[in-house]
């Protein structure tokens, strides 16, 4: 018998606007964690002041959350996977095991 390891998927994940004002599921187009970091340190822009969530998430659905369990899921999921915080160029992150990683077009306060 051959012994294997499947990669885990990153096929859901938690995201928060502005610092936690608005939470959604993001069902994400990608399947590995190095897809999901490679995008987000690729964007340009993350400003949802001026653009549109799905414009900056390019793709997938976004899943309202609706039950008390859902957000129990949610804040499970913040604490052990990939997460996004989502605000604008100065304040945007991805998230993951308690490191940020930030977009090609983070601007900085002077």
């Amino acid at each position: 018998m051959t012994d294997f390891i499947l990669e885990p998927t990153y096929e859901i994940i938690p995201v928060q606007l502005e610092y936690g004002a608005e939470e959604f599921f993001w069902e994400t187009p990608f399947e590995t964690l190095t897809e999901i970091i490679t995008w987000w340190e690729n964007k340009e822009d993350l400003d949802i002041y001026k653009n549109d969530v799905m414009d900056i998430l390019g793709g997938g659905v976004i899943r309202p959350i609706a039950t008390d369990l859902e957000y129990d899921l949610f804040y499970k999921l913040c604490n052990h996977s990939v997460n996004l915080m989502i605000n604008d160029n100065y304040s945007s992150y991805l998230i993951y095991q308690g490191k940020r990683h930030h977009h090609k077009g983070i601007k900085y306060y002077p």
